[in-house]
């Protein structure tokens, strides 16, 4: 007999559907419950999210603050100085000028007296000379700015460097991350990427859009510079550099001194210690360029607002050292990761 002719088998196939349909309607409802479970716990991440940033901001706002009155702090007590000091040196020559016209107008009076009272101007003349402030060599303003490299790290970029353009005087390392000086000139082709005068090597990598971050350990080095040039830059040379042709960091000694300068302020700044990690941060489409002291936690200098043309590369150098130097490496950090 076929199915279709048993009433007691078309029950069972119909109270099997049934049953199929109960059991999907309570799947339905427990995904629909997971689904609500889920989508509340989203909501909650993000209010979570939202009060965390918020309080960051506040708190951002507040060390922002701090950091801006620290500065204008800095800023009067300079003035301040330079107020004192501009005074003092403008009452001297004052003075100065005085004795001077004084000592012309009894220049062609010979008597004793005359003599006595130039010898006098001429001691007084040279007393206003030694008390010229002596050179307060100005030291270099830092700041420290919260979550900084955490948020450079997300931008990191796995950096090698050009063989093809390293000056003779350089040796790159066979896995292309590290650079030092040598005395004696590599043997290699004169190829037009090749920089012939300055100790200089790019990265392979050249940037013309998007975020970029890299690290450069320094340790040790005396002398060094690092930052970001245009891809055209003239490698043969020493032809004045172009404005915004070169973005730079560099530290070299003077004495017992460790200085460090920039592309963008003129003359050298003192430090307390030399700096052993930097960080170089670029945004090509804002024209943004900052470098970070990341041993220590600290901004060194940030430059904004640059209309960027063409391509941009990495450079490194470690300077020509003298050959009583130690030779050290300039290191390109190991790429890490962000999960």
């Amino acid at each position: 007999m076929s199915t279709a002719n048993d009433p007691d088998k078309l029950q069972e196939m119909l109270n099997d559907l049934w049953e199929k349909v109960n059991k999907t309607e309570i799947v339905l409802a427990e995904e629909k419950e997971k689904y609500a479970w889920r989508k509340a716990n989203v909501q909650i991440m993000k209010q979570a999210v939202v009060s965390k940033y918020s309080r960051m901001y506040q708190f951002l706002r507040k060390e922002e603050q701090k950091h801006l009155e620290r500065l204008d702090k800095k800023e009067r007590k300079n003035l301040g100085k330079w107020k004192k000091t501009e005074l003092k040196l403008s009452q001297q020559v004052h003075d100065l000028q005085r004795i001077a016209i004084q000592f012309g107008m009894d220049f062609k009076k010979l008597d004793l007296k005359t003599v006595l009272d130039v010898k006098d101007m001429l001691n007084k003349s040279e007393a206003l000379l030694l008390q010229y402030p002596q050179d307060d060599f100005p030291k270099w303003t830092m700041c420290r700015v919260t979550g900084l490299r955490e948020m450079m790290l997300t931008f990191q970029r796995d950096i090698t460097l050009d063989p093809e353009t390293a000056n003779p005087y350089l040796i790159v390392s066979p896995d292309l991350k590290s650079v030092k000086h040598s005395c004696v000139p590599q043997n290699v082709p004169d190829n037009p990427e090749r920089f012939n005068y300055s100790a200089t090597v790019l990265s392979v990598q050249s940037f013309s859009s998007g975020i970029h971050y890299w690290e450069v350990e320094v340790t040790g080095m005396t002398e060094w510079e690092v930052g970001i040039c245009k891809d055209s830059i003239n490698r043969k040379g020493n032809p004045p550099l172009l404005p915004g042709e070169v973005f730079s960091l560099k530290t070299f000694k003077v004495g017992d001194n460790f200085c460090l300068a920039n592309s963008l302020i003129g003359g050298n700044f003192h430090i307390k210690k030399p700096i052993q990690k930097i960080g170089i941060f670029l945004d090509y489409e804002s024209g943004h360029i900052s470098f970070y002291n990341v041993t220590d936690g600290l901004l060194i200098y940030s430059i904004s607002a640059i209309s960027f043309q063409g391509a941009l590369r990495s450079f490194l150098s470690p300077g020509f050292q003298n050959e009583a130097n130690i030779f050290r490496s300039l290191v390109i950090c190991p790429y890490i990761p962000i999960s």
